[in-house]
C-alpha cells in the first residue's frame, strides 16, 4: 500500500463521511481559492490570529479533495489543473505578504523560478505522454513542507517567537529541493 492509498483510507473513514455528496472536490479547491483571498485581507489588515484560521480551512480543503476524488471517483482533468493552481495562490499570499517585507525579494525569485521550472516540466510530461499525470510525491512532500513551514511563520508572528525562523527558513529551502526533484521527476 502507498502512502497515498494509506493517507486516502485514514481519509476516507475520519473526514470524508462527514462531507455530502453534493459537494464536490473541484468545489473543494474553489473553496480554497476563495479563503485565500480572504487570508489575503486578513493578513494585510494584520489580523494574524484569524488568518491563521482562515489558512488551516484552507489547508484542510487541500487535505480532503484529492482522497474525496479518488475515494469518489470524481477526478477531472479541470481538477488536476486548479487544485495546484489553488495551492500555489495559497502559498504566494502568505509567502508575499509576509515574507517579503522581511526578507526581500529573492527567496521570491527563487521560489517563483523554481515553480515555473516545475510547470514547465509538468507541461512536457503532459505533452509525452498524452495527458496530465497529476501530482507526484515529491511536489506533495514539498507542499506540505510549505505549509508547516507557513504555519510556523504564523506562530512566530502571533506569539513573538522570531526564534522559529531559522527553522522556518530551513523548511523553504528543503521545499525547494523537494520542487527540483518534483520537476525532474516529471520526466
Amino acid at each position: 500500500m502507498s502512502f497515498q492509498d494509506y493517507s486516502d483510507a485514514v481519509v476516507n473513514r475520519t473526514f470524508l463521511p462527514l462531507i455530502p455528496e453534493s459537494i464536490t472536490p473541484n468545489a473543494l479547491t474553489g473553496l480554497r481559492i476563495i479563503f485565500s483571498l480572504v487570508l489575503f485581507f486578513l493578513l494585510l489588515n494584520d489580523r494574524y490570529g484569524i488568518a491563521l484560521g482562515m489558512f488551516a480551512l484552507a489547508v484542510l480543503t487541500d487535505l480532503l479533495d484529492g482522497p474525496l476524488a479518488r475515494t469518489r471517483n470524481q477526478i477531472s482533468e479541470i481538477g488536476k489543473v486548479i487544485d495546484p493552481i489553488a495551492d500555489r495562490l495559497l502559498t504566494a499570499v502568505v509567502v508575499f505578504v509576509l515574507i517579503v517585507p522581511a526578507a526581500g525579494w529573492s527567496p521570491i525569485f527563487v521560489w517563483v523560478t523554481l515553480e515555473f521550472v516545475n510547470a514547465v516540466m509538468a507541461y512536457r510530461s503532459r505533452v509525452k505522454i498524452g495527458y496530465n499525470p497529476g501530482a507526484n510525491w515529491a511536489g506533495k512532500t514539498k507542499k506540505w513542507i510549505q505549509f508547516v513551514a507557513l504555519t510556523l511563520l504564523f506562530c512566530s508572528i502571533i506569539f513573538h517567537a522570531p526564534y522559529m525562523l531559522v527553522l522556518i527558513w530551513l523548511l523553504f529551502l528543503v521545499s525547494f529541493a523537494f520542487t527540483l526533484l518534483q520537476a525532474f521527476l516529471y520526466l
